[in-house]
């Protein structure tokens, strides 16, 4: 008898061991398959986004056209018939490993940026407006307006017309681009990848520099009167710069750094863009979906910085026109 229980325990050991190590095999197989999964589909996104950016075209129309002109010197901001696009939307931070409180002092922690980005791109007869954007899908939560929100999926959107409709209503393209991220227009817009939790674009000029740290061509507050129609309607671009959207008061704030809006029209576009994407493991995403309040979601993410897989990518845009980066030019 005590033999055979000697045999029993010795057996359940190696039971218990064999179990343990077959679940850290089966965990281990199913973490690579989920990182596997992610990068494949950050280089598809990557792979579209590069090889349609890389095609933006300078339309040359002022961003006035496509304006009502009793609406011009109040509507600036509206830019009719931009070239390229980008606008902050909404951001997060994540604290880094090693952090013990978020945004504490000597606390290390990453910022997530959300864009929305538009540009257009000329084949032959026909101008096509394309857009990116990064929604949540929750239209019945008041705290997340417009489905904007930490997380959530990335959208591509496309709509096109004829050269002789474009040279009657520059506007519409970037006017259904706007119907389309506000949830208002479903045509022309579809899914590209779940989970994406930064999405940044930020654009370079000729020179190869950061386009608001050579504020001296784009940015609008040079002139005397910066919200005048008159001190923009030459300005090949407009860059907001220097400016971050605080996420728990819903406003722009100053002194980040960052770029919270950057429009180029007539002649310009960027002669490169930086763009990143950073996008959360499928089983966090999955547990942060399960989150039903947003305060919840946020602090969830704050933690979630080493599921978050990176992927950054140099854009060359190919049809950049140099004399829109002159002195001249203004």
């Amino acid at each position: 008898m005590i033999e055979i229980l000697v045999v029993v325990a010795l057996l359940s050991v190696i039971v218990l061991g064999l179990m343990a190590m077959f679940n850290q095999t089966q965990r281990a197989f199913r973490l690579g398959m989920s990182q596997t999964d992610v990068l494949e589909s950050g280089r598809m996104a990557t792979e579209i986004l590069a090889r349609e950016i890389g095609q933006t075209t300078p339309s040359y129309f002022d961003w006035t056209n496509g304006i009502p002109p009793a609406q011009q010197p109040n509507y600036y901001w509206l830019f009719g018939a931009p070239n390229f696009y980008s606008q902050t939307t909404n951001a997060s931070y994540q604290s880094l490993p090693g952090s013990t409180a978020l945004l504490s002092t000597n606390v290390l922690y990453r910022t997530n940026i959300l864009d929305d980005v538009f540009f257009l791109v000329r084949n032959n007869q026909t101008w096509t407006g394309i857009g990116y954007f990064v929604r949540t899908n929750r239209n019945d939560d008041p705290e997340l307006p417009g489905g904007v929100g930490p997380a959530g999926t990335l959208y591509r959107f496309e709509t096109s017309e004829p050269v002789s409709q474009f040279q009657i209503d520059p506007a519409a393209l970037f006017y259904d681009f706007n119907l389309a991220r506000s949830e208002l227009l479903t045509n022309g817009v579809s899914k590209i990848l779940h989970g994406v939790v930064h999405f940044r674009v930020r654009p370079f000029d000729a020179s190869g520099w950061l386009i608001p740290n050579n504020p001296i061509y784009f940015n609008p507050t040079n002139s005397p009167n910066p919200n005048s129609f008159n001190s923009l309607t030459n300005l090949p671009a407009f860059v907001s710069s220097n400016l971050f959207f605080d996420l728990n008061n819903q406003y722009y704030v100053s002194g980040s750094g960052e770029i919270g809006a950057f429009v180029f029209f007539s002649n310009a576009v960027p002669a490169a863009v930086e763009m990143e994407l950073g996008i959360l493991e499928p089983q966090v995403y999955d547990q942060y979906q399960s989150i039903p309040v947003l305060p919840a979601q946020q602090a969830f993410l704050t933690n979630q910085a080493p599921h978050v897989h990176l992927f950054r990518q140099r854009i060359p845009i190919r049809m950049v026109d140099p004399t829109a980066y002159s002195r001249n030019a203004l």
